[in-house]
């Protein structure tokens, strides 16, 4: 379950997403540095507040942004992922496909 469903599947496609944004960004003109720098330390704050690393929350406006984003960002259901069968079928895709370079 932890290998590949949380790793890979969920947080390396999300991360990879963000890199997307990253990457829109920077090709509108926002300096590469910044948008790396900002991301990166949101990120960080992020992941410190959501585990409970840090005795803080998000602000109102975040957590109704972030109720607004995830219906767009995923699929209802995408949680079955961490089902055995999914995790199966992952498995046979990894052992199945040669691996491929970061698009």
């Amino acid at each position: 379950m932890l290998e590949p469903a949380l790793v890979e599947t969920l947080a390396q496609t999300c991360m990879e997403v963000v890199k997307e944004g990253h990457d829109r960004l920077v090709s509108e003109g926002v300096p590469a540095d910044a948008v790396r720098d900002f991301v990166l330390v949101h990120l960080r704050i992020k992941i410190a507040v959501l585990f409970g690393e840090v005795n803080d929350t998000f602000s109102d406006a975040a957590y109704k942004i972030s109720k607004r984003a995830k219906p767009i960002l995923f699929r209802d259901g995408w949680q079955k992922i961490f089902e055995l069968d999914d995790i199966r079928e992952q498995v046979r895709d990894i052992t199945a496909s040669t691996r491929s370079a970061p698009q």
